[in-house]
């Protein structure tokens, strides 16, 4: 019995991580008013730290549903994060907003345009 209740808690925070108990609506609401961009698929993280790979940052952003891919563009310090569909990265961005990469470095989403 106790093994049950644990695999249920566990299903539990799997979809409050996956963002699947949320309300899309209210999401992308918030999250283009945030941003002031129209959210879409996919996702630029800016002003990156010099040694942030495409990498990295594709084992930060592949705990949320629908990830894809990370491609970086080191020169300029910024990456480009492909989500299956626009909720999935509304989710994600909400969620990794302001996550702190280094002792200096925070992360910067916005929403390609």
């Amino acid at each position: 019995q106790r093994p049950e209740e644990e695999e249920d808690g566990e299903g539990a925070q799997k979809r409050i991580a996956n963002g699947s108990d949320n309300n899309g609506a209210a999401a992308e609401q918030q999250a283009m008013v945030h941003n002031g961009a129209q959210p879409n698929k996919t996702i630029i993280a800016s002003d990156l730290p010099e040694n942030c790979s495409a990498a990295q940052l594709a084992i930060l952003f592949q705990q949320y549903r629908g990830f894809k891919q990370a491609r970086g563009v080191e020169e300029r310090k910024l990456a480009f994060i492909d989500f299956e569909d626009k909720d999935c990265a509304i989710i994600a961005l909400e969620r990794l907003q302001g996550f702190k990469l280094t002792s200096t470095h925070t992360l910067h989403l916005n929403y390609a345009k």
